[in-house]
């Protein structure tokens, strides 16, 4: 709503405290009833949050402000335990000025033993690495080669030791989490170009460590290789503006969400490269489907139906290829 608001002018906006709603009834694939019922609102600064991130213990939120700050709530108390900023005036304020646009937990690893590492990205192409308990920021990347760069999106391989950052200028880069150097900007290939728009999510395969998956303005999803430091698939179809893309813990099932309101979430079969799913979603132009807790329950039916046919397909295809 006050997105288009210069910098300095956040604070004469309206002060608006979110009052508890009614309980949100929701049914879980088996059909049992949760409820999702208003906790608490977290209010410490009149910028907008732009990014946010619970920590692994679920004890700290991260928060990424207009403000360049990144303020981190106590989830027990709803204070604010902690500001990460270059500079904080006594009222609280940031004088960093550069828009928060991702934060991201560092992965405690064997590889990586230090732990509460905080990583945020600027929206002046800049990504920061924090000490989050201390408020020391141990290190600071910029995009020599693309002044104007600005980047929307990060990710760590599962231990930790690559991160993977991209935006502005379509293309991912990915830095060695030891030395903190660039180590590959993914190029494209003969047949394939990547992204031809602006990228605002990349995310590791997580039973895969050389597998990016990325999405953004053109209505792709490219499928990079490390080891072929490029792409190696395209999808066309979601419209992705945001942290919108995930992996299942099997490796092969994609979930996309598209800013549109027809066809929002997608499951796509990484083993084919292919859509096997539409998932309905109850809406606000969605009052004639039919009530959400149904769709649930039939989703996860066919949902495992079409894994198990898949999986006779590929043991049918092993046996015959053992027979040859």
């Amino acid at each position: 709503m006050y997105s288009h608001l210069p910098l300095g002018l956040e604070h004469d906006r309206p002060s608006y405290a979110l009052q508890p709603s009614l309980p949100l009834k929701v049914h879980n694939k088996k059909g049992q009833l949760r409820k999702f019922v208003h906790k608490a609102t977290l209010q410490e600064a009149h910028n907008e949050v732009l990014a946010l991130k619970f920590d692994p213990t679920d004890k700290y939120l991260a928060c990424g402000y207009g403000d360049g700050a990144v303020r981190i709530f106590n989830t027990s108390s709803g204070k604010c335990a902690f500001t990460l900023s270059s500079h904080v005036d006594k009222f609280g304020g940031s004088g960093d000025g550069m828009p928060v646009t991702g934060v991201l937990w560092r992965p405690h690893s064997n590889e990586m033993k230090t732990a509460n590492v905080l990583v945020s990205s600027h929206a002046n192409g800049i990504i920061k690495h924090w000490h989050a308990t201390s408020g020391r920021c141990l290190h600071q990347i910029t995009c020599a080669e693309e002044e104007e760069n600005h980047f929307y999106t990060m990710d760590y391989n599962p231990s930790g030791t690559v991160l993977a950052a991209a935006g502005k200028d379509r293309y991912i880069r990915l830095y060695d989490e030891q030395t903190k150097s660039l180590l590959l900007k993914m190029k494209e290939s003969a047949t394939l170009c990547g992204h031809s728009n602006r990228i605002y999510c990349v995310k590791f395969n997580p039973m895969d460590p050389n597998m990016i998956a990325s999405g953004g303005w053109d209505n792709t999803i490219q499928i990079y290789d490390i080891r072929r430091k490029g792409p190696v698939k395209s999808i066309y179809g979601p419209h992705v503006c945001g942290e919108t893309i995930d992996f299942r813990n099997d490796g092969t099932t994609l979930l996309t969400g598209s800013y549109r309101q027809e066809d929002p979430l997608e499951l796509f079969d990484l083993r084919k490269f292919q859509k096997f799913r539409d998932i309905a979603w109850n809406g606000p132009s969605s009052q004639d489907q039919e009530p959400i807790e149904n769709q649930l329950v039939e989703e996860h039916v066919h949902e495992e139906d079409d894994f198990r046919n898949l999986e006779q397909e590929e043991e049918e295809k092993s046996e015959e290829a053992s027979t040859q």
